[in-house]
């Protein structure tokens, strides 16, 4: 193993993001899951694809459990698992938005010990490691310590 498991995360994720930026406002092709499960697109498809072959190959001994992939019931005998939502804001992605992004974590006996989160369309790669904080683009942030709405910072993106 030559990268430790937040590096091989980061990589990944800037790799899901060049294949979500090739899909990006070309109108990828989509269907509906089923059950309120909203949308899934090739874009998705694609990236998880991707992330399942780049991070077996890095870990085979780790477990998966990905939104668009079936039930992989392996994760249950592993220590490690690689959770994976390949295009997180589908509906946001498919809409032409910037907000969507790849999130992928590890979890050691189903505690989370590192993720990360890219968004390709805006270049913005946050990561954690369980103990260590977060950073946003390698500069280490906090969360604010202010307890009004007033100058709070609200994302709110499309559920329908």
């Amino acid at each position: 193993m030559l990268e430790n498991d937040l590096d091989l995360l980061r990589n990944a994720a800037i790799l899901a993001g060049k294949i979500a930026m090739r899909f990006y406002q070309k109108n990828p092709t989509y269907w509906d899951k089923g059950d309120g499960q909203g949308p899934v697109s090739e874009a998705d498809l694609e990236i998880d694809k991707m992330l399942f072959k780049y991070l077996s190959n890095a870990r085979s001994n780790y477990g998966f459990l990905s939104e668009e992939a079936e039930n992989n019931t392996n994760r249950n005998n592993t220590k490690n698992t690689f959770i994976i939502d390949p295009i997180d804001g589908t509906r946001s992605f498919l809409n032409g938005h910037e907000n969507f992004a790849t999130s992928i974590a590890v979890a050691c006996n189903g505690i989370i010990q590192d993720a990360v989160v890219y968004l390709p369309a805006k270049d913005l790669l946050y990561d954690a490691k369980k103990g260590e904080g977060s950073r946003l683009n390698g500069v280490q942030i906090h969360a604010g310590k202010n307890t009004n709405i007033n100058g709070a910072r609200i994302l709110a993106s499309e559920s329908q």
